[in-house]
């Protein structure tokens, strides 16, 4: 069941620089023809910390992670199964627990990927 959440969420974090995160969403917002303006207004953060996250600078927090995963998986072709994505991503948002679950997961299978 967790690699399942892990696989709905469909972000993987590190401390590299730029993190594989910081690149997917990158990659997201030029596919989309957006600014960086435009994905911070959606993601509800400002461009300086958008182009700080992009940039690798700092990394995302549990929450803008979270709405990253909303926006990314919004699109038809970026998931199967996005109603279980909408159920992760709301459970983590009720849930700190949760979020810490998920974030630990997601550092695991990261590193693990290396």
């Amino acid at each position: 069941m967790y690699f399942y959440v892990f696989l709905c969420i469909n972000m993987y974090m590190t401390s590299s620089k730029p993190s594989v995160f910081a690149r997917t969403l990158d990659n997201f917002r030029r596919r989309q023809g957006m600014t960086q303006k435009e994905l911070a207004r959606q993601l509800r953060v400002s461009q300086p910390h958008i182009s700080r996250i992009l940039s690798g600078e700092v990394p995302p927090g549990d929450k803008l992670r979270l709405r990253a995963s909303r926006l990314l998986t919004a699109q038809p072709t970026s998931m199967q199964h996005p109603e279980w994505t909408n159920k992760v991503v709301a459970a983590a948002d009720r849930s700190a627990a949760f979020r810490r679950l998920v974030a630990a997961a997601l550092d695991m299978m990261e590193k693990a990927g290396k």
